[in-house]
């Protein structure tokens, strides 16, 4: 993989939701914190560029001032529509990349595995983006709210991000739109508008970007699950490596000698070692009781 620069974006007032969702804390992490560790982690991407709005620059940098320097990070102030924030970060983006990846911070479970799939695309099409395929059933509606017909949704997708594409190429597509003053409300619909091809990529189970109370409060309960799924193999592997040294504890007191010392060492730590399991015991229980299947 060539050279590949990120624009996460974070410069909305997130007026639908009625707080700013960018440095709120989402299940104890800051929202922008997600995306961006998973930029920081994937060893594809060698810069990250954030866009925000001008009164929130300091605040971002203390949030990012702890994290490993692993790659450069920098923070910019973006533009009054978001397509003006793509086009102040791509004129900022390192002219030795090739590839530029576009993100909104917005949707926090980006995956270091989906942004993969997405540069493996984009070298062999030079664009390509993270989309689902529509599952509801779609209406055409009028005016008055009455529908006018079913609408196929064969071949139909819902456009997501990450949104990847050769630089030259979405440079050039932003350069045209701001130019002639266009509107486009995905970063796909500029390379669209110049004849250019783009290819989608299947998205993770759950990509959703956050712009009701509504996608908040699912985005907590799926997090959640995944930290109780976590703590539930954690006890499970904990439990494993106790139970041996249970086992190990009657030949240690057969073979272990006379000596007093021993004694008293091996009656204390066989004491801790039997009430530890009794408690993993008793948490097990309980983690059952909440998942309803056996650990």
């Amino acid at each position: 993989m060539k050279r590949c620069s990120a624009i996460l974006l974070a410069a909305g007032r997130s007026q639908r939701l009625g707080f700013d969702k960018i440095l709120t804390p989402l299940c104890g992490k800051p929202v922008l914190l997600y995306s961006l560790e998973s930029l920081m982690a994937s060893t594809l991407i060698h810069e990250v560029i954030i866009l925000t709005r001008p009164d929130v620059i300091p605040a971002i940098e203390a949030l990012i001032e702890p994290l490993p320097k692993i790659k450069p990070v920098r923070v910019m102030p973006g533009g009054k529509e978001r397509q003006d924030s793509v086009y102040e970060g791509l004129k900022a983006v390192d002219s030795g990349s090739s590839h530029v990846l576009i993100h909104d911070g917005a949707r926090p479970l980006l995956s270091v595995g989906l942004i993969a799939r997405i540069l493996e695309v984009c070298e062999e099409t030079g664009a390509s983006v993270a989309a689902h395929r529509a599952t509801d059933t779609l209406k055409k509606v009028d005016e008055d709210g009455v529908i006018e017909h079913t609408v196929d949704r064969a071949g139909i997708w819902m456009m997501e991000t990450p949104q990847v594409f050769a630089r030259q190429l979405i440079t050039a597509a932003y350069e045209r739109v701001i130019r002639e003053g266009l509107s486009v409300t995905d970063d796909a619909s500029t390379v669209e508008l110049g004849g250019g091809k783009v290819r989608v990529v299947e998205s993770d189970a759950l990509n959703l970007k956050i712009t009701r109370g509504e996608d908040w409060k699912i985005l907590e309960l799926w997090l959640q699950r995944g930290e109780l799924t976590s703590l539930r193999e954690d006890i499970h592997q904990l439990s494993n490596v106790v139970s041996p040294l249970v086992g190990y504890l009657p030949l240690l007191e057969k073979y272990g000698g006379m000596d007093e010392k021993f004694k008293n060492y091996f009656q204390k730590s066989a004491e801790s070692l039997q009430g530890l399991q009794e408690l993993l015991h008793r948490i097990q229980q309980r983690v059952r009781l909440l998942f309803k299947d056996p650990l």
